[in-house]
């Protein structure tokens, strides 16, 4: 799904609680639609219906396609990137997400200007995989939590535990924009949002009550 605003709640249908992510990056060509592409295909798998992934980026060109190493990247997990069309983040879709995700500091610090509402629930992507890693009992409700909520509200737990461990993701290195550098440095950045989007996926798929 390219945006978030495409999935926008219907504010007459009582019972959509779904759990909205939004990545940004700069061009919102390569490494913020890969990592929503990856998310999205995840909890579809597990969650289907319950979870958006959307991208944009802060110095967009509308309208472009996923880059080219991209796209093969995707289809090579079997991941259609063919519907993306690049879009600019803009204030309503950060006020919509439940989990804003940056590619490095300037993509937080530009979302938090647009939507300061947003600072408990923005993170720097490979910082919160450094959180949702090292953070003990990160999956489990907070004790005040309503244990029979549902897993959408369990995701919400989950990330105000990550932003209570917030000195964890400390040091964590930032998903540069690899666009030019050739394809080994692509490769890196791939490979660097793959194993932070599966990180915090697992984290929040794997939220459970106490027992």
């Amino acid at each position: 799904m390219n945006a978030l605003a495409q999935g926008r709640r219907d504010e007459d249908a009582a019972d959509d609680d779904r759990f909205r992510i939004l990545v940004v990056c700069t061009g919102n060509v390569i490494r913020s639609p890969f990592a929503a592409a990856l998310m999205q295909a995840s909890f579809d798998a597990h969650l289907p219906g319950r979870v958006e992934v959307g991208s944009a980026g802060t110095a967009s060109r509308r309208g472009q396609p996923v880059d080219g190493w991209t796209r093969e990247e995707l289809e090579g997990r079997g991941l259609d990137a063919s519907a993306h069309r690049s879009r600019m983040l803009t204030a309503p879709d950060l006020r919509a997400a439940d989990l804003v995700l940056g590619m490095t500091e300037q993509h937080t610090r530009a979302a938090l200007e647009l939507a300061p509402s947003g600072l408990r629930v923005t993170f720097m992507l490979t910082a919160l995989q450094r959180i949702v890693v090292n953070c003990d009992g990160i999956v489990e409700l907070d004790p005040d939590d309503d244990p029979t909520v549902g897993p959408t509200g369990r995701m919400r737990s989950v990330i105000r535990a990550a932003d209570r461990c917030r000195e964890l993701g400390a040091g964590a290195r930032a998903v540069q924009d690899p666009r030019g550098l050739g394809i080994e440095v692509h490769r890196e950045a791939i490979a660097q949002v793959d194993a932070a989007a599966a990180a915090i996926v697992t984290a929040l798929l794997s939220a459970k009550g106490r027992s």
